[in-house]
């Protein structure tokens, strides 16, 4: 029994060297793996949800899926929000929830300052600029340069103000002033109870009733309408032959596009007319070149300055403040000049388009609070 017991375990013995013996070939030749699998590491941190960003106001960006994926992927920042809000409106509408303001100029963020001095502005930063320009059809072209209201330098149109303010203010027509056109002499802008382009043209033509023939490089004051009574009064009849005006310059361009000829004049900023054309397919982007900017020989330029309200906001400023891919977008997809565009990069959408702009900047917030106090 004893001997049984023996050679029963001497054959386990055998086979347990045995099945060693294999395991440790197969393992030099790698067949078999020689050490057991590694524990599974550390799960890895899921990737935040973009932070929402609420945004009254700013440009065409918000709109466009390119600028949106950049901001949602590079920055983790979603945004929504009302971005064709009016320049004044930020303010007038203001709610808590809003995290952002946007405006067309410099004089919505004093606005806001001034209505709102309960809402801290945490930090801002001038982004893009863009000039009040006027736009007409090609066609018109011929009968303004004879009447000597537009000429022509380096491809580029540019408006003397002088005479086409003296006859919108007197109510001429256009044929008085010696332009084929049906009806009184008028360039439609945008109200400027709400938005900052129709606010601007109403400085602008302000401007040209001072008395003096270097006004075009000045920029009006509170003093010039203290000094000259009759500016507002002429301002307010103007604007009251307009009648019902759009309340955002997107709107208005819009509008003149659809209108066609029947609107020959308008004014709006610069960036309008890339804004709108991005946004078209083939067969109206050839409708393009029936358009042309027409430059004042000395404009206003508008400083478009993004504002936060909330730690939110924070870094959807630094972000547009520093990132040259989105300034790069801003220029070329919707007319924004800024430190990345040149004209050597312009859209060749807009021939047009002059490399740099005479320009004086916005008036101070004491004059729009004079036209707007006398619109009411």
């Amino acid at each position: 029994m004893s001997r049984t017991r023996n050679l029963i375990f001497g054959f386990a013995l055998l086979a347990v060297v045995a099945g060693a013996i294999i395991f440790l070939t197969q393992c030099a030749f790698g067949k078999w793996p020689c050490k057991p699998p590694p524990l599974p590491s550390a799960l890895p941190t899921p990737t935040p949800p973009p932070a929402g960003v609420y945004v009254y106001g700013g440009y065409r960006c918000f709109e466009d899926e390119q600028c949106r994926n950049l901001l949602r992927d590079k920055y983790q920042i979603e945004v929504t929000g009302e971005f064709r809000k009016g320049t004044f409106g930020m303010a007038d509408d203001y709610k808590d929830n809003v995290d952002c303001i946007w405006p067309g100029s410099i004089t919505g963020i004093d606005y806001f300052q001034t209505t709102r001095p309960e809402v801290n502005i945490r930090k801002s930063a001038v982004i893009f600029q863009t000039p009040i320009i006027l736009f007409t059809w090609r066609e018109l072209l011929p009968e303004l340069e004879e009447a000597g209201l537009v000429y022509t330098q380096n491809d580029v149109y540019f408006l003397r103000m002088q005479p086409l303010v003296e006859a919108m203010v007197a109510e001429k027509q256009w044929n008085e002033i010696g332009v084929g056109i049906p009806g009184y002499v008028r360039v439609e802008s945008t109200d400027p109870a709400s938005s900052s382009s129709g606010m601007l043209w109403l400085e602008m033509l302000g401007n040209y009733l001072v008395p003096g023939d270097d006004r075009a490089g000045k920029v009006l004051t509170s003093a010039d309408l203290q000094a000259n009574p009759d500016i507002l009064p002429a301002l307010y009849t103007y604007w009251e032959n307009q009648g019902l005006q759009v309340d955002t310059t997107s709107k208005l361009f819009d509008k003149f596009i659809s209108s066609g000829a029947g609107m020959p004049v308008i004014v709006a900023y610069e960036s309008s007319f890339i804004d709108w054309y991005e946004d078209q397919s083939e067969n109206m982007k050839a409708q393009a070149a029936k358009i042309v900017g027409l430059y004042p020989e000395i404009t206003i330029n508008t400083d478009h300055t993004l504002a936060s309200l909330s730690p939110a906001c924070d870094a959807l400023v630094d972000a547009f403040a520093s990132d040259v891919q989105l300034q790069e977008l801003g220029w070329l997809k919707h007319g924004m000049r800024n430190a990345t565009g040149g004209i050597g990069a312009k859209p060749q959408s807009a021939p047009w388009f002059a490399a740099s702009v005479p320009y004086v900047p916005e008036a101070k917030i004491d004059v729009y609070q004079s036209i707007k106090d006398m619109l009411k």
